[in-house]
C-alpha cells in the first residue's frame, strides 16, 4: 500500500518511502560507492569493505538515523576525506557526493 501527500512546493503528489524501501535506496547508493573503492589501492579497497559492512549493519536494523549520521562523519570529517578525494579525482561517487541525496531520502 503506497501512501501519498501533496509537495508543498508544487503541490505535487508524492509517494511517501516505507523505511525498507528508504534503507533499499541508501544501500544502492552505498554499492556504487563501494564499487568505485575496489578498483583502488589496498587502503581504499579496505576503507570501503569497512563503510560497507558498517552500512549493512545498519540496513540490518533499519536504522536510518544511524546510516544517515556514520555517512555525515564520513562526509565531514578526516578519516573520509583521502578516500572522497581519491573517488572524486577518478570521477567516480564518494560519501561526499552522494551525502545531499542520502540525506533526502531520509527526509521524505
Amino acid at each position: 500500500m503506497a501512501l501519498y501527500e501533496f509537495d508543498k512546493s508544487g503541490g505535487i503528489p508524492r509517494q511517501i518511502l516505507s523505511t525498507e524501501k528508504k534503507v533499499q535506496r541508501i544501500m544502492e547508493i552505498v554499492e556504487k560507492i563501494v564499487e568505485g573503492t575496489k578498483t583502488g589501492p589496498d587502503w581504499v579497497r579496505r576503507a570501503g569493505n569497512n563503510f560497507s559492512k558498517k552500512m549493512r549493519d545498519h540496513a540490518r536494523q533499519e536504522d536510518l538515523k544511524s546510516m544517515v549520521e556514520y555517512c555525515s562523519r564520513l562526509a565531514d570529517g578526516r578519516a573520509g576525506k583521502d578516500v572522497g578525494e581519491w573517488l572524486r579525482n577518478r570521477g567516480l561517487p564518494s560519501v561526499e557526493s552522494e551525502i545531499d541525496k542520502i540525506k533526502r531520502i531520509c527526509e521524505d
